[in-house]
């Protein structure tokens, strides 16, 4: 009688340890891998090897934030003189035919993967000192705005580069024209981003 109970005991807590190994494993197999970036909210992004390992900068930080300051054109609009289209993609000249196509949600994002990429790999030549995520966020706004020629000529990336925080900071709302015109979009832009700069994380 006891052999037939310490048997089913033996026998049940099989039973559940079997069950927990079967849904680790589904869990494993199913579980999104990280560093993937399958659309705009998933995985996580790494601009640059400076950032504490705890407190990355994630693709849809950077995607969300510079949709709301971009806006989203699915068709080519005129932008300081220039063609643009998406998410402030400046159109290059082998990309004629971007002039007549209206995107998809899907080639937005894709132009706009392409663009980051670009920037985040460039940035972190020029970028000399450790910044957080914020400082990050900020920065690859500003870079995208403004482009990488007046970014990395800048004074604000010298004092950056300096370890002068606080007077980089106040380099920003020097970016505030377009085609010589103050425009109070950029104002406020630059506000924005002058203000996540400088707020810890």
């Amino acid at each position: 009688m006891r052999s037939k109970k310490s048997f089913r005991g033996w026998n049940t807590a099989f039973l559940y340890l079997s069950g927990g190994l079967i849904l680790y494993v589904l869990f494993r197999l199913f579980r999104k891998k990280e560093g993937a970036i399958p659309n705009p909210t998933g995985g996580e992004y790494q601009p640059s090897p400076l950032l504490p390992s705890k407190k990355k900068l994630s693709f849809d930080e950077i995607y969300q934030w510079l949709r709301r300051e971009e806006g989203v054109n699915y068709t080519a609009v005129p932008d300081a003189g220039k063609m643009a289209i998406g998410l402030g993609h400046q159109i290059q000249p082998d990309e004629s035919y971007l002039l007549t196509k209206q995107l998809t949600d899907e080639e937005v994002l894709q132009l706009f993967k392409k663009d980051i990429d670009k920037i985040i790999q460039d940035s972190n030549k020029v970028i000399k000192v450790p910044i957080n995520k914020n400082q990050q966020l900020a920065l690859i706004s500003l870079r995208y705005n403004i482009g990488g020629s007046a970014f990395n000529n800048s004074t604000l990336l010298k004092l950056l580069n300096e370890g002068n925080y606080t007077e980089a900071a106040l380099r920003f709302p020097e970016w505030r024209t377009s085609q010589g015109r103050v425009l109070t979009g950029l104002v406020n832009r630059r506000k924005r981003e002058q203000e996540l700069f400088s707020k810890p994380v």
